[in-house]
């Protein structure tokens, strides 16, 4: 049994890199979306 320990772990690093990627893209959207509705040369009403 414990010859699957690195496995496992390998497995849960992928998913830690996978969650962390998505975050990073959401932060860098939502992070685009507030610079867009306070750019004043936009021409939007805010």
């Amino acid at each position: 049994m414990t010859e699957y320990v690195p496995y496992f772990a390998l497995f849960i690093s992928v998913l830690f890199g996978i969650a962390f990627f998505a975050a990073l893209q959401g932060f860098k959207k939502s992070y685009r979306e507030d610079r867009e509705d306070s750019d004043p040369k936009s021409g939007k009403d805010a």
